[in-house]
């Protein structure tokens, strides 16, 4: 209404819609970098434990309400689709309990962002290939017992990047986070990773 929101901050519109927001405004298009969601959780079926048989309705926030769900890691996608439900451009699919991203599709709308009712995913750069899967801050020994590939909170991601000086990440308590204002390039701090629990494209593609 006070006309001070930037033309460029409609995300599923893309630069199409900034440019033609600015010309009816006479204004200068104003740059957006794209923006996809990102599932951080990487606890398939077989790598997570699941500490009951839920078998109601197929919707996450119903499944959380329910002794906040059947996965041991209170942290990880519960994989009953609530986000791949609201996905206008159906960019989302669930494979092996777990919800999938095509980044080909994705306009960064943000609707799976607010109905996921664990808060694991996160709309971030698409020119960004390196991710952490993982959205428990716990102690490593304690991730462990729920599930085989999250984050250890070890910072080898840290040192093999550059060190803390460096700034590609960030801890939330033990949890390792990318830092995508300034995001890390090197793809042998994925291979080393002695968690699994990242990945250098995080994303899943149609036919792959």
């Amino acid at each position: 209404m006070a006309g001070t929101a930037p033309n460029g901050a409609c995300a599923a519109g893309g630069a199409a819609c900034a440019a033609e927001i600015a010309k009816i405004l006479g204004v200068a298009a104003t740059a957006t970098e794209k923006r996809v969601a990102l599932v951080k959780c990487c606890g398939t079926r077989s790598e997570a434990i699941r500490v009951g048989d839920y078998n109601g309705i197929c919707d996450c926030g119903i499944a959380a309400a329910t002794a906040g769900g059947d996965k041991g890691c209170k942290y990880g996608c519960l994989g009953y689709g609530a986000c791949a439900n609201v996905c206008p451009q159906n960019a989302i699919s669930i494979h092996d309990g777990l919800a999938k991203v095509d980044k080909r599709l994705c306009i960064g709308c943000g609707k799976c962002v607010k109905v996921c009712p664990k808060g694991l995913i996160e709309l971030v750069p698409a020119s960004a290939t390196i991710h952490v899967l993982c959205n428990n801050p716990v102690r490593g020994p304690e991730v462990r017992k729920v599930c085989g590939v999250g984050c250890l909170g070890c910072h080898l991601c840290e040192k093999n990047s550059g060190g803390k000086e460096a700034g590609h990440f960030t801890f939330d308590g033990f949890l390792a986070k990318v830092n995508y204002a300034n995001p890390p390039t090197d793809g042998q701090i994925v291979a080393k990773c002695p968690a699994k629990c990242m990945s250098e494209d995080a994303h899943f593609e149609s036919g792959h």
